[in-house]
């Protein structure tokens, strides 16, 4: 796995804001130098250019570790003219990328593409986007990165940063619902739609399964309270089961989108920290007690 720097909270600016259904490109850029970081970056782009924010999402340094700048929905400077609609991510370099950041490029191209729904004629390098002078990015984006990626079906759905109220997505809840009704406890009717029926009976099975899993001894009601709120425990990125799968079917009857295959991977992650943000809790992606809290309350 490609090692990710987190660097969102001290990465200069990041003020202008966009949704991420707004994202319809990946832009891959070199820094023309041959060594550096995003500090040592930022120094130019402060010092030199004037700017306010950085120019990339992303950096690829020259072993492979990746920086990550910032959130999507921060637009970056990254090509003029078309910063509103792209995800920017650059390599260091002068040349072409090395093995390991040619690795590095192509997980992080693969992950986005997935997760912002982006088309393969929409990832690019710098100098072939409209109104461009540049030579960057020198290797052929096309062939050595889009070319290589493989199957990037790694949800079902795209996910999206700001949630619904109440979404009605063809199937999908209906989906989670039978999956409730697999339960004995549970008897809802499988409507496709998010009300108080399946969201009690969510809440049931997540009181069985502490109850099963952590012996929390809770009464199985469905409704959410202090004793159900202090029996949670935390479960982040690598969790696999029904717990994850609960997780992911709040998230996703609350409008983020997401696949809920009780596999806790970088898209649920993500969605996670959209919701402690839209929340106002410690942005981690990690869902302990205060993120399970406000989650199952409808």
């Amino acid at each position: 796995m490609v090692k990710v720097i987190d660097r969102r909270k001290q990465a200069m600016g990041g003020y202008s804001k966009r949704s991420v259904a707004q994202i319809k490109n990946i832009a891959v850029h070199y820094s023309a130098t041959t060594s550096g970081n995003t500090s040592t970056f930022e120094k130019h782009w402060k010092g030199v250019r004037g700017w306010q924010t950085g120019g990339y999402h992303e950096v690829v340094l020259l072993n492979g570790d990746v920086e990550l700048n910032y959130d999507p929905t921060v637009i970056s400077n990254g090509v003029y003219g078309h910063n509103t609609e792209t995800y920017n991510i650059c390599y260091v370099g002068t040349s072409q990328p090395n093995d390991k950041q040619l690795k590095s490029l192509r997980q992080r191209v693969k992950r986005a593409k997935s997760a912002y729904g982006i088309k393969d004629n929409n990832i690019k390098g710098h100098r072939e986007f409209s109104g461009q002078s540049t030579s960057c990015p020198k290797v052929n984006v096309a062939a050595a990165i889009v070319g290589a990626l493989g199957s990037t079906i790694v949800q079902d759905t795209i996910n999206k940063v700001k949630p619904k109220p109440k979404p009605n997505v063809d199937g999908y809840t209906a989906r989670i619902q039978r999956w409730l009704n697999g339960y004995s406890f549970n008897n809802i009717a499988v409507d496709d739609k998010y009300g108080p029926s399946t969201h009690k009976a969510l809440v049931k099975v997540y009181q069985y399964e502490l109850n099963k899993q952590f012996n929390a001894k809770l009464v199985v009601d469905g409704i959410p309270g202090a004793k159900t709120d202090a029996a949670a425990v935390t479960i982040c990125k690598g969790a696999k089961g029904n717990l994850t799968y609960v997780l992911q079917a709040f998230l996703f009857v609350k409008g983020y989108q997401l696949s809920v295959d009780g596999i806790f991977g970088d898209i649920t992650t993500e969605m996670v920290g959209a919701f402690q943000r839209n929340n106002k809790l410690t942005v981690d992606g990690v869902s302990g007690k205060d993120t399970f809290k406000k989650l199952i309350r409808r």
